[in-house]
Formats: C-alpha cells, structure tokens, sequence
C-alpha cells in the first residue's frame, strides 16, 4: 500500500510519523558556519615564537687538514630555524679553492648548534668527481660536532666522504644542501 502525504507525494516505503515537510513550509535554511583562525599557540602559557629562533650562519668550506688552502667564494649563505630542540640548517656556496697541501676530508664549517646524534641530509655538489660506486651525494654531521662533512653514496657501495680527489684545486664548485636534527 502506499502513502500519499498532504501535497500528493508517494511515501512508499517510508517509516515515521507526522507531515511532510514541503517547500513552502516550514522553511528551511542551511547554517553558515564561520571559519575560525588561530591567532597563537600556546605551550604552557607562552607564545609559539617564544620557542622560535631563525637566524644566519657563515658556512666556510675547508679540508680537515686545511694546509695552505684558500677559498674565494661567489656565493656563501646559510640559514637555520630552531624550534624548541629541532634544528633546520640550510646552506649555500659556490666558491673556487686553491690548495697545494690541504688534505683528507671535505667539510663545511660554522654551524653553532650540534646535533645529539649523528644525522644525514640532502645537499647538491658539482663537485668534479664522486668516490668509486658513489653518485648521490649528501652531508652527514656526527653527533655532538658542528662541521658538516660532505659525502657520496650510491647502489651497493658503502657512502664515502668527499676528499682533495675529489674537489679540484682552481675549479668553481657548488655545495647547497639542508639536514633537519634534534639538539
């Protein structure tokens, strides 16, 4: 059997009790809802930015045995934001070295916060060449060390620090890179 309610709609089917409620009564509206914005955080009672620190630091490329290494660069800047004990450090240089004496690792000096563990990022290098099986490069810092030392790694080969064989006396090279770490 079916239902017609009092404006002639089929209810077939339906279960409930009372009217129909038609188009012209009782009226209708969609509620609006505003769209609300923070305006500050709050940790314990102190603001977000109380917890914030962004500022610059110079990186400086060198060997770890420096000898009569010398640096002219082009480009050299490096930024990092600490938010309570996280720490995100990027850095760019182009720079040509010129060296006779300097020896062992490539590095990248100047960051003043230290990770408490060692940590890995990202970074890009036109370095002239990678160590043997290594193509990706990127930077690694010790824990509880400030310098950055800047390696490859690639498929099947263990990652290998970037040396004097590598990072050509006389030629312009591009080191950029970030590596977020706890302090």
């Amino acid at each position: 059997m079916t239902t017609v309610n009092a404006v002639g709609v089929s209810l077939s089917g339906q279960t409930g009790t009372g009217s129909f409620a038609g188009s012209t009564s009782p009226s209708f509206t969609t509620p609006t809802l505003g769209v609300s914005t923070a305006t500050s955080i709050n940790f314990g009672g102190s603001a977000l930015s109380n917890y914030i620190t962004t500022t610059s630091w110079p990186p400086v490329f060198t060997f770890s045995t420096p000898g009569d290494l010398s640096v002219v660069y082009t480009t050299q800047t490096g930024r990092y934001a600490r938010i309570g004990n996280i720490v995100i450090a990027t850095f760019n240089l182009t720079f040509t070295p010129t060296y006779t004496t300097a020896s062992s690792t490539a590095l990248i000096t100047g960051l003043t916060l230290a990770p408490a563990i060692s940590t890995v990022g990202y970074c890009y290098t036109s370095a002239p060449s990678y160590p043997a099986g290594t193509t990706s490069p990127l930077i690694l810092i010790a824990g509880g060390a400030t310098n950055i030392q800047i390696a490859a790694s690639g498929s099947g080969a263990t990652a290998a620090n970037l040396t004097v064989a590598n990072i050509t006396s006389g030629a312009a090279c591009t080191i950029f890179g970030s590596i977020m770490y706890a302090i």
